[in-house]
């Protein structure tokens, strides 16, 4: 493994003059210097794009990309092309990232001879939820994707995380679709070797109520067809992990019809199906030692009946 390899750092760009500068100039500042930016400006319409080529202009290890607005997963695609480097890593911009972020995730790599190595974020400044895990992690692909979708210290984001640049080649984001990350780390882990964690914070993730993630809208149905997907391929490539895949899939269902709920609309036909699933789920995933409290709470709570169950997600 070449030990000081170029690193692809890829961006996408939508609207986010607010807090593109800061996130930047966190990446600017990384120990590690063998970097190549790669920022794609998925069709901005505010100061981004200019804001982008401002700092190409002072950087050469910057590189802009301006395109038509085509959502985030197309955006990675187009940066994952251009990539030069070995690795590639991803940022969020309008997330920060520490100045050993690069560093961190390479030592991890090479240190275990990994396909893919990952690290631990918070909300800027908020408690992680990893305080009591191990401090390293080293798993297979099926391990690593099963600690996934049991959410189990392993994240399903894309950033904070460093893969072998053939693997992103390979498996490319599906693209038009919300909780795109998850569906493709559903993809990636269970084809690879070797992946290590750490609970190392290298990475400030910034909640925004206007996210695609945060926000509430038709499109976090979603997360209802990407689990149902997983544990589709899992009945047929992988049955070892058909119980993490219908806990990932009762929790999503939960997600939505708790929002449904909020929103007013726990009679819609969307809720209905979400209630459906939550019945024919839940008793695998309460017997089941695996399955995060959390889940398990909402479980036993829903044996309330659907009305009694509302009312709980609206308090």
């Amino acid at each position: 493994m070449n030990e000081n390899a170029k690193i692809s750092i890829i961006i996408p760009v939508y609207n986010v003059e607010d807090y593109l500068p800061q996130c930047i100039d966190s990446i600017l500042i990384q120990s590690y210097k063998n970097i190549e930016i790669i920022l794609v400006d998925d069709g901005s319409t505010d100061a981004s794009g200019r804001i982008c080529d401002d700092y190409a202009k002072s950087d050469n290890r910057i590189c802009v990309i301006h395109t038509k607005n085509g959502g985030q997963s197309r955006a990675r695609n187009i940066g994952i092309d251009s990539a030069k480097g070995e690795y590639i890593t991803f940022v969020d911009a309008d997330d920060t990232i520490t100045t050993d972020y690069i560093a961190t995730l390479f030592t991890l790599l090479k240190a275990y001879n990994a396909d893919v190595a990952m690290a631990t974020h918070d909300s800027f400044g908020r408690l992680s939820r990893q305080l009591f895990a191990p401090a390293t992690i080293i798993t297979d692909g099926i391990g690593a994707t099963e600690r996934m979708l049991y959410q189990c210290f392993f994240d399903s984001c894309m950033f904070c995380k460093i893969f072998k640049r053939d693997i992103l080649v390979k498996f490319k984001h599906t693209e038009n679709i919300i909780y795109e990350d998850l569906e493709l780390l559903s993809r990636i882990l269970p084809a690879v070797d070797k992946v290590v964690w750490s609970k190392k914070i290298i990475y400030h993730y910034r909640k925004r109520i206007d996210s695609s993630i945060m926000s509430f809208s038709t499109k976090q149905f979603d997360a209802l067809k990407v689990t149902e997907m997983i544990e589709e391929r899992a009945k047929n490539q992988y049955p070892m992990l058909m119980k993490a895949a219908r806990e990932r899939r009762l929790s999503a269902n939960f997600n939505i019809f708790s929002r449904l709920a909020v929103n007013g609309l726990s009679n819609s036909a969307e809720a209905d199906a979400c209630w459906l699933n939550i019945k024919s789920l839940r008793l695998g995933s309460l017997t089941n030692r695996k399955v995060r409290l959390k889940t398990k709470a909402g479980i036993m709570l829903s044996m309330l009946g659907r009305n009694v169950f509302t009312l709980i997600c609206r308090i």
